[in-house]
């Protein structure tokens, strides 16, 4: 599997496609927002932190607060996918 660098997120204000594109990788932007705004309001800790620093459903760019909340709860996306993984393999045995 390709790794992929994601220290861009680390930097500046990042539209939500983009974010979303790196932890819920679908073939077209709009399906990675989708489901990443999905999975965001599975997360409790993680909504009410995103929406403390004025995230909303009409957030169309994340600011570095918002982008570190994310990854606080979800670690950087490769390490999410890796620790997916490593879950799905665990569980299966």
């Amino acid at each position: 599997m390709k790794q992929t660098d994601y220290e861009w997120m680390l930097f500046g204000c990042h539209p939500v496609s983009d974010v979303a594109m790196a932890y819920c990788s679908c073939e077209h932007a709009t399906s990675s927002t989708r489901a990443f705004r999905k999975l965001v309001k599975l997360y409790p800790r993680l909504y009410e932190a995103l929406c403390r620093y004025g995230y909303t459903e009409r957030t169309t760019t994340l600011v570095p607060l918002q982008i570190a909340a994310i990854i606080r709860e979800w670690g950087m996306p490769g390490e999410a996918f890796l620790e997916g993984q490593k879950r799905f393999k665990e569980e299966k045995y």
